[in-house]
């Protein structure tokens, strides 16, 4: 059991070094197309939801209908994956996890927010850098998730070669998190 988990963390580790790199090309430009992503969003939930509930957290949806972006779905529907699984790793168990939804000016604002551990000014200048995994021991919260260190990394990178800003916002220690992107409406 041990090997074939190292297995699976070496392999997550490998698929996030080759996307990073990806990423960083300069002639990549993501292929997108006109999506709806209140469904991308659902749909995440519904993906996670079972991993919510085996720690009887509760995700709320209030989000707005026919969201139309034009996006490449499979990496929006990283981006969305790895903020849940994130929200839903660092919230204790029978937490919140929200996810709303908001048009400014010609953007949607997607914003998921927990009850969870929260972060600290030092480690929020952390937060999207390359390896920036903040180490988070003895918080009683090891959902058996591991983590590379990349992920937001590499959600930054989706988010910004689509056209969008990602950032976070934390009162601080055990306050919370909200993490929030922004994608342009289709025209």
């Amino acid at each position: 059991r041990e090997i074939s988990d190292g297995c699976e963390r070496l392999q997550n580790i490998i698929n996030n070094l080759l996307e990073t790199s990806r990423l960083e090309s300069h002639e990549l430009k993501p292929k997108v197309k006109k999506e709806d992503l209140s469904f991308l969003i659902k749909f995440c939930v519904h993906e996670l939801e079972s991993l919510a509930e085996t720690r009887k957290q509760s995700i709320k949806i209030d989000i707005l209908n026919d969201l139309y972006v034009n996006i490449e779905k499979e990496e929006i529907h990283d981006v969305l994956s790895n903020l849940f699984t994130n929200a839903i790793k660092y919230t204790p168990p029978m937490g919140k996890i929200e996810v709303k939804t908001e048009l400014q000016e010609d953007s949607v604002v997607v914003s998921i927010s927990d009850n969870g551990i929260g972060f600290t000014e030092k480690q929020k200048t952390k937060i999207f850098q390359q390896f920036g995994k903040i180490e988070r021991y003895g918080q009683g919260l090891d959902l058996g998730i591991g983590g590379t260190g990349l992920g937001l990394y590499i959600s930054k990178k989706i988010v910004e070669l689509h056209g969008g800003k990602i950032w976070m916002e934390s009162e601080g220690k055990s306050r919370g998190s909200t993490f929030y992107f922004t994608l342009p409406i289709a025209k």
